[in-house]
């Protein structure tokens, strides 16, 4: 015990030696503008439906997850905190008709419905993306025909940056949009290496040999040997500008376009408008940091990886939970801490951290009093 209370306060005092880096810039978009926002782009009937929500911030982005739910129906919006764009929506209402039958719309149509939205969504940037029916899904036992457009950038395509909608094939209903955009500007393809220089980068550092391999035909039932020329080892892309092996491709998803959202607002229901009220009452990511600053020591070198403020089904309240990393500078060190704590009092639910290396201290610095206190100011 005496060895716990002291690494607790040598926990305490340590972490006062680094700070902390805000995760994500400070919320643009309210809880009730995102609500309108969710409304205004999508057409549902929110009557008897249990509203909920949650804010998650990372390093890149803040958005919010809002989510109506009822009896066998359940709609989720993402909206971007920053800007207001719609990130994605997924609509539950039922198992969907999948019968062997003529759909009652026509690919086509759908295709009208789908790329009305897109426009109503992303304005100007659909111009920037191209239909995909390569990756588009209308499978007879699908109940709906799912669109795909993928971004094109100087006749290039940028299969990460795509847009995705699901329509019903029966009704015509919406039942899920996602809209991935990458802001931060692109490689241009000046100055890049020939696709002659990069099959002879792909045979030097990677390359084909022949070997045999097994087919099995189902169909026949029958088992033939092929000499086929496979890659010698695993295969990665090359780098178009300096024709590195890229081993370790990191795929960074970013916020979506603003939109300029028309026509009359949405009406909220009472349980919005009492969410968005009881919002109002609760700390701010601001007051968060200030609470772990000035409770826990938290200081000044720790990297904030996320923060969320989110609904606790269990005790029905709104809880913010943090987590902040840091490696030594000598890499021999992870540093790590998180918390919980209640959004509306400031009160901290839990938290944890780790000291590398405590195992060093054999005597304790500090008596089990001084612990006492020290839980007494938490």
């Amino acid at each position: 015990m005496k060895k716990f209370l002291s690494s607790l306060l040598c926990f305490t005092l340590i972490f006062s030696l680094f700070s902390y880096t805000k995760a994500a810039s400070t919320t643009k978009i309210d809880l009730k503008n995102a609500i309108l926002i969710a409304k205004s782009s999508f057409e549902f009937d929110d009557r008897d439906l249990k509203f909920t929500y949650n804010l998650n911030s990372n390093e890149s982005k803040s958005f919010w997850n809002l989510s109506w739910t009822g009896k066998n129906k359940q709609i989720n919006i993402q909206v971007n905190a920053q800007n207001g764009d719609i990130i994605s929506m997924y609509r539950y209402e039922g198992e969907q008709t999948i019968a062997n039958k003529i759909p009652k719309y026509s690919k086509e149509k759908a295709k009208e419905v789908a790329e009305g939205l897109i426009r109503k969504l992303v304005g100007e940037k659909f111009k920037e993306f191209v239909y995909d029916e390569a990756n588009s899904n209308y499978l007879y036992y699908n109940p709906n025909y799912d669109f795909r457009y993928t971004r094109r950038i100087n006749g290039i395509d940028y299969k990460d940056n795509f847009i995705s909608v699901s329509v019903d094939k029966n009704n015509l209903k919406i039942m899920s949009y996602y809209f991935e955009y990458d802001y931060e500007g692109v490689p241009t393809s000046q100055n890049i290496i020939t696709l002659e220089k990069a099959k002879e980068i792909f045979e030097s550092k990677m390359g084909l040999e022949l070997s045999y391999k097994v087919f099995y035909d189902y169909e026949k039932n029958e088992r033939n040997v092929k000499l086929i020329y496979t890659p010698k080892s695993s295969v990665y892309p090359i780098d178009a500008v300096t024709g590195e092996i890229l081993k370790n491709p990191i795929y960074i998803f970013t916020e979506n376009s603003q939109k300029d959202a028309a026509g009359a607002l949405p009406t909220l229901t009472p349980e919005e408008i009492k969410a968005i009220e009881e919002n109002k009452k609760l700390i701010s990511k601001e007051e968060v940091e200030n609470i772990l600053v000035q409770k826990l020591g938290l200081n000044k070198e720790l990297n904030m990886e996320y923060i969320n403020l989110g609904h606790d089904l269990y005790s029905d309240r709104y809880i913010w939970t943090v987590y902040y990393s840091k490696t030594s500078q000598d890499k021999s060190n992870y540093y790590y801490f998180g918390a919980t704590i209640d959004a509306l009092t400031g009160e901290i639910l839990s938290f944890y951290r780790n000291f590398p290396n405590i195992e060093n201290y054999k005597e304790p610095k500090y008596t089990k009093q001084d612990a006492k206190k020290l839980q007494r100011i938490l």
